[in-house]
């Protein structure tokens, strides 16, 4: 346990070694002898100290889920000022033409993000999953989310910039369990199968951040200590799709090479892959060239050629 977790054990144990005997002497009647008082006393404690650590293991993915809401809506609270003076009114005012404002409330996306977020990096049952088709349909309605600007706020935008960095990252390193791929007898071909469908997630999360976001999105948080250490102890497959990543990023222009490299270098203690930051430079500056001679924007290379490419000598 972390200090705070050790702090809150010792606290429920002094609550519990406190009270039970409390109760105990309420139930049972005075002419009890004081050893027989004693034994009951020690084990009314112990079962209470015991029911109540059982009580935290079952329950424990839904406090965190319930802090996780709570610390959102005072954050909104706390900015609401904030963002007024920042002109949140004529961020609300971006709708696009023919919007009918029925798009899932910020709130409501946000909240799905961090529940999947939780069940990541939480406490969970082997039974707790993700489905891809749910995982898809979340990243649909973010973008709906955000083209309909009505209920947007400069907080709310930022907290979600924030929480798909934070996706994303997981989704690369295969720290989301997620079921409800096409499934295969041979694991080779599962495997494929998997790689495949987590590329067109990334794909759908770079054109929300390409196409619909308005606020800074942090992407230096990819390149954090607690993401990279994901990223390290795995097998090659998933160093493909943080290289899939990264490529995409550069690809849509949403990161330039050299802030990149300056957080790669950042953690050197780490074995990145052979040739990562060479074909990422290569990669940029074709990019660069294109856009000087005034080539149209490029797109995100499409997922088997993107894979390929990646794997190939």
């Amino acid at each position: 346990l972390c200090e705070d977790g050790r702090q809150a054990v010792q606290k429920g144990k002094e609550y519990c070694t406190r009270k039970a005997p409390e109760a105990l002497r309420l139930l049972l009647p005075e002419e009890i002898s004081a050893s027989v008082l004693s034994s009951a006393e020690d084990i009314a404690v112990a079962l209470a100290i015991e029911k109540a650590c059982s009580w935290l293991n079952t329950n424990i993915s839904a406090l965190i889920k319930r802090e996780v809401k709570a610390a959102f809506a005072r954050m909104l609270k706390i900015h609401s000022q904030i963002s007024s003076s920042m002109g949140c009114e004529s961020v609300k005012g971006g709708c696009d033409n023919g919007c009918e404002h029925n798009a899932p409330l910020p709130s409501q996306l946000i909240t799905e993000i961090k529940d999947i977020l939780s069940i990541a990096v939480g406490p969970r049952d082997e039974e707790e999953v993700v489905d891809y088709m749910h995982l898809k349909n979340t990243l649909t309605h973010l973008s709906q989310t955000l083209k309909c600007r009505i209920y947007m706020c400069y907080p709310a935008e930022q907290h979600l910039a924030k929480c798909t960095v934070e996706l994303a990252s997981l989704l690369v390193s295969d720290r989301i369990p997620v079921s409800g791929f096409p499934s295969s007898e041979h694991s080779h071909e599962m495997q494929t199968l998997k790689r495949k469908a987590f590329s067109d997630l990334l794909t759908l999360l770079l054109s929300v951040w390409k196409k619909d976001f308005t606020a800074t999105i942090p992407f230096y948080l990819m390149f954090s200590m607690k993401n990279i250490t994901y990223i390290t102890d795995i097998q090659s497959h998933k160093w493909e799709l943080f290289e899939f990543m990264l490529r995409g990023l550069i690809e849509q222009r949403l990161m330039d090479y050299e802030d990149m490299k300056h957080h790669i270098h950042k953690l050197e203690g780490f074995m990145w892959p052979a040739g990562l930051l060479e074909k990422l430079a290569l990669m940029s500056e074709r990019h660069r060239s294109k856009q000087e001679d005034g080539c149209k924007e490029p797109v995100c290379t499409p997922v088997p050629k993107a894979v390929a490419a990646m794997t190939s000598p």
